[in-house]
């Protein structure tokens, strides 16, 4: 019998299978990228409803075992190490251990819809609000560069092996703007979120500025919040600071 590893869950409910496929909207022109595709069975559905599904699972063994379908082309490789083709749609059920680095993936990524599972707690982050203990880095990010719907939360009854939490799906749409600066700023003003502004800016650079420099042009009240108390809206006009500033340079 094969082992599988503690980030291995497959989604057994037919039921809440369909609904994800539902949920991407898909169109018969759709090119569906999947990424941890396991066995194939929300594969397959995928494959019923649009043109070409990209599937990645860097389990040769599980890749071995999706159905072979004209329209399903299969991956044995690491997405997170891949350069993918060209696709306009994500829908996956996601391991675990990648939702992060996937998520921030995402963001260099040109797509219209993604729907993908999470683990419950991990979807929370993505949509709490500034002030609240799940606020954080992924928050902000994912708040600022996508429109966010916390679609339903899937029992862990729906997976096997059954994992000791819940899920979620999410419904992810691109906001079509890239802003590489807000990027760096909130990877450096988050790595103590608990700190104030100005004590994270202090001995920091962000795109070529000081910290220290940028503080000297914040309102007192900004710097004395702290990363977790900040609105996507004040991180953005701290970004658009750190342009203009990086113009007067």
């Amino acid at each position: 019998m094969r082992r599988f590893n503690r980030d291995q869950r497959f989604l057994k409910d037919s039921r809440v299978l369909r609904r994800i496929v539902d949920y991407a909207e898909l169109k018969p022109d759709d090119v569906v990228l999947e990424i941890g595709a396991g066995t194939g069975n929300l594969t397959v559905l995928l494959s019923e409803r649009c043109r070409k599904v990209i599937a990645y699972e860097k389990d040769r063994e599980l890749a071995s075992m999706i159905p072979k379908k004209e329209n399903i082309e299969v991956r044995a490789e690491d997405f997170l190490k891949s350069d993918p083709p060209e696709f306009n749609k994500i829908v996956s059920n996601l391991p675990y251990s990648i939702s992060s680095p996937v998520t921030f993936r995402m963001l260099e990524l040109e797509f219209e819809r993604a729907v993908l599972m999470y683990q419950k707690e991990f979807a929370m982050r993505m949509i709490a609000k500034p002030g609240t203990k799940d606020y954080s880095r992924l928050s902000a990010n994912v708040q600022r560069f996508f429109e966010v719907e916390l679609l339903e939360i899937v029992p862990r009854t729906a997976f096997f092996p059954r994992p000791k939490v819940d899920s979620a799906i999410v419904r992810l749409t691109p906001k079509k703007e890239r802003d590489p600066v807000f990027l760096e700023l909130t990877g450096k003003i988050f790595r103590c979120r608990r700190k104030s502004i100005m004590n994270n800016l202090r001995g920091t650079v962000i795109c070529g500025i000081k910290g220290e420099e940028i503080a000297e042009r914040l309102d007192e009240k900004i710097l004395r919040k702290r990363a977790e108390e900040l609105e996507v809206e004040d991180l953005k006009r701290i970004a658009r600071l750190i342009e203009r500033m990086r113009c007067e340079n």
